[in-house]
């Protein structure tokens, strides 16, 4: 849906930021057999949207292609089309999934229905895809305010769905959100949330801290700076803003416009007693293109935004409030969908062009950009084929690396860099829904000491990975594992060794989605 505005028009910090939300199914054709293999680098919190709302828009076995070349090991997506869910499978990737506004009160009346659909729709495809969360609507208490009752109770049947297949540590329940939510946003220490919305909002807090999930927000410093360009300064809507803003409630002095209004939702979440709950930004981006009267809807802007996005959620900056913690970022969006309704800008918030070539050429390792280019590079398509490696695309250093050629034997670990919660949800994955054995990490196990969420998943990633080991893709775990040839074995705590295997050696024949040789690789996995 095209974005929404509010006629009131605050000062600085106070500003609507309305989500760009706009999700529509494209019906895919046929799906051609590929041939596949490729590593992923270290790349922990940045994801991007995969919105599917125009008529050039690739595959999704294409855009799952495009991701892991471009090292972006999230994605999200507005509904649950099996053939997106599919594309996804063995790639590691993690993957929100959507229910739409109008399935929420069907949901919220039957429990029976939402444990159907965590069935069809989590259940049947997360041994293979990495399915993390689930976004129940977008922007309901500002955009479908006569369902806002409704939503609560749907987010806990289909948690209590989650929990009957054992399904609810590894696939957290939450719903995206607008700052339209707060009655005050300036300064940011003093976020509040509107006095209207508040019964829904506590009950949903309640409910993400009962179960261990987190805030989705949808935040737009482009349509702020927008709506009121004479009083934001460009730079701070950019994150380049050297002087800063002082905070008079918190002493904290703010660079962007993007860290403010996070911290003015964190503000208001502390203010209802939940400051424990950690926020995700599943959305948010800057247009390249727009009509005469949108100026600040171009190339260089963009690029300059998402390039310094990218670099402090990948350096887990945080904001002033929540300095070095992660807070993951989706881009919005990965492709321009030239459907979209509203502003010409709605069309322009791509990462790529439909022919899979690079927009901002941007590093999403290290946010770096390089040249680039504000017209379509040759329409050659993307690649469907194996990644040529690093020289192909933005830099591969880090997880997943090839060890050299002399290595006989190989295990998957945990980085030492990757975060304590990024780390949780994959050992969670491969213990649940991946199978793998976990017994001895647990009490009285070989290897439950030390009791660190790094070990433990170091043994969960690498027992995953022995029985998945001609596939490099095993040892990603959402940027957090790598490849070693060092032996982590201690005590009598033994990390079974996989063999070597290259890059070049490994070929993976997909047809309509499904990884053929692994088809035996869900059973349960067990020393």
């Amino acid at each position: 849906m095209p974005p929404r505005v509010r006629a009131e028009v605050p000062w600085l910090f106070n500003l609507p930021v309305i989500s760009c939300a706009a999700a529509s199914i494209i019906c895919c054709a046929s799906l051609v057999c590929l041939l596949s293999s490729f590593f992923l680098a270290d790349a922990n919190s940045i994801g991007a949207v995969y919105g599917r709302n125009g008529d050039n828009i690739p595959t999704p076995q294409e855009a799952a292609q495009l991701l892991q070349d471009n090292v972006i090991t999230r994605v999200r997506i507005y509904d649950y089309d099996p053939t997106v869910i599919q594309a996804f499978s063995l790639t590691q990737i993690r993957v929100i999934i959507g229910i739409t506004n109008d399935e929420i009160p069907g949901l919220a009346v039957s429990p029976s229905l939402a444990a159907e659909w965590i069935h069809n729709n989590v259940a049947a495809y997360i041994k293979t895809t990495n399915i993390n969360a689930i976004a129940v609507g977008s922007d309901v208490l500002t955009t479908a305010s006569n369902i806002s009752s409704y939503l609560v109770p749907a987010m806990w049947n289909l948690y209590y769905g989650l929990v009957n297949l054992t399904l609810d540590k590894s696939v957290k329940v939450s719903s995206p959100m607008n700052l339209e939510i707060l009655e005050n946003s300036y300064p940011p220490s003093a976020g509040v949330f509107s006095g209207s919305f508040i019964p829904v909002l506590q009950s949903m807090l309640a409910f993400l801290a009962a179960t261990n999930s987190f805030f989705m927000l949808n935040v737009y410093p482009f349509l702020s700076y927008e709506l009121d360009p004479n009083n934001i300064p460009l730079n701070y809507a950019l994150f380049n803003f050297s002087s800063g803003v002082l905070d008079t409630g918190s002493h904290l002095t703010y660079y962007s416009l993007y860290d403010a209004q996070v911290d003015a939702l964190i503000s208001a979440i502390g203010a209802l007693n939940y400051s424990s709950l950690t926020v995700t930004v599943t959305e948010t981006g800057w247009a390249s293109e727009g009509a005469p009267s949108e100026t600040a809807a171009n190339y260089d802007n963009a690029k300059t935004y998402l390039s310094n996005l990218v670099r402090i959620t990948q350096t887990n900056a945080g904001t002033p409030l929540r300095p070095g913690q992660e807070i993951d970022a989706y881009i919005y969006d990965l492709y321009d969908e030239d459907s979209n309704p509203g502003p010409v800008s709605m069309q322009h918030f791509g990462l790529f062009y439909a022919n899979g070539s690079s927009k901002y050429d941007i590093d999403f390792v290290t946010g770096s950009a390089g040249s680039g280019s504000p017209s379509p590079g040759p329409v050659s398509g993307p690649s469907s084929g194996p990644s040529s490696g690093p020289s192909s695309g933005p830099s591969a250093g880090g997880g997943s690396e090839t060890p050299p050629p002399s290595a006989t034997y190989v295990w998957c670990v945990a980085k030492p860099s990757a975060t304590n919660s990024s780390l949780q949800q994959g050992l969670d994955w491969a213990c649940g829904p991946g199978l793998a054995n976990c017994g001895p990490i647990q009490p009285g196990g070989a290897c439950y000491l030390p009791k660190t969420v790094v070990s433990h998943a170091s043994y969960a990633f690498n027992i995953y990975y022995h029985y998945f080991q001609t596939d490099p893709r095993s040892c990603v775990f959402g940027g957090d594992a790598e490849l070693t040839n060092v032996d982590p074995s201690y005590g009598s705590c033994v990390y079974v060794a996989s063999q070597a295997t290259h890059l070049e050696g490994s070929l993976f024949t997909w047809c309509c989605g499904i990884l053929v040789p692994f088809a035996v690789a869900t059973m349960v996995l067990s020393l």
